[in-house]
């Protein structure tokens, strides 16, 4: 209001003037100077206002504390179980095996070949394709897969960068076994029904996301992986908070390998903290753990 009266002050001198508002720049320099005055101290509040405007914008909703971030809408595309892949040198096959409830699915191989097959409660159900050229490929798993229940992959000669479980809303058991070209990030955050993963020599594996509100009952993490102690300790914290909520047992298996003297080495390894809960899991909630000396590990992993 106080910039406006102002300036209805200067409109009314350039009136008396005949001066158009183009000119109305070189009015008296007293008229000029008590708007600028105006402006520079109505200036900062402008600015926390557009500012203010600006970060409300960008930041929106917070973040539901039982998703996590590589769970947007933008990073899954739910109808599809998706795999990217690539065919390297003789390496060139790809397998793997599903279970459902009697569920119809179409496997787009990504190179042209489409295969259809129904899913059996019962049954594990091969799905293997052969590729010819040597490239990138995209295959996506589409039609009933909320009825998919297990998934299993294994002695993978393609190397897998990723693979997106999110719209698995029924998946209760998943297993990568021996899969030296694993992908580095697993995202199971979305498939709250699942009861088992085990994950065996999956050598690139640095990564493994859980849901808040899992009903993980096995979890094997064995073998070679690249997995470090930050994740390892955000996996460890997702199952005992998961049991605190919903008090069952279970065996977690993190024996990342045996050294000269069969001492067992942990994957991350842990921290301190997550050793704490692991002793918690066993002795609060019957859960086996192993190896059974995990309690003597450090965060060099050494004994």
């Amino acid at each position: 209001m106080y910039v406006e009266q102002q300036f209805i002050d200067c409109r009314a001198y350039a009136d008396q003037l005949q001066v158009s508002n183009a000119e109305l720049l070189f009015t008296p320099m007293n008229c000029k100077s008590k708007l600028m005055k105006s402006l520079y101290r109505l200036l900062p509040i402008m600015l926390l206002v557009f500012f203010s405007s600006c970060s409300q914008d960008e930041i929106g909703e917070p973040t539901s504390l039982t998703e996590d971030a590589k769970t947007s809408a933008n990073y899954y595309e739910d109808q599809f179980l998706t795999f990217y892949l690539t065919y390297l040198y003789n390496y060139h096959t790809l397998n793997f095996y599903l279970t459902g409830n009697g569920g119809k699915v179409s496997v787009n191989w990504g190179d042209g070949v489409i295969e259809k097959k129904v899913l059996y409660a019962n049954e594990k159900v091969a799905f293997t394709h052969r590729y010819a050229t040597r490239k990138n490929y995209m295959a996506r798993v589409s039609g009933d897969i909320q009825t998919i229940t297990r998934f299993e992959i294994s002695d993978l000669d393609m190397v897998i960068d990723k693979i997106h479980f999110g719209g698995l809303t029924n998946l209760r058991e998943v297993i990568l076994d021996y899969m030296p070209n694993s992908p580095y990030v697993v995202n199971l955050s979305r498939n709250k029904e699942l009861v088992s993963a085990k994950f065996y020599v999956t050598a690139r594996l640095h990564e493994l996301i859980l849901s808040t509100t899992n009903k993980i009952t096995y979890l094997e993490l064995s073998g070679s992986n690249s997995m470090n102690t930050p994740n390892a300790d955000r996996m460890i914290a997702r199952i005992h908070d998961s049991v605190i909520n919903n008090p069952r047992t279970g065996t977690i298996n993190i024996q990342d390998y045996w050294n000269v003297d069969e001492s067992p080495f942990l994957s991350g390894p842990p921290s301190s903290y997550s050793i704490n809960k692991l002793r918690k899991l066993r002795d609060r909630y019957g859960w086996t753990v192993i190896p059974k000396r995990f309690e003597d590990a450090t965060l060099e992993g050494e004994y």
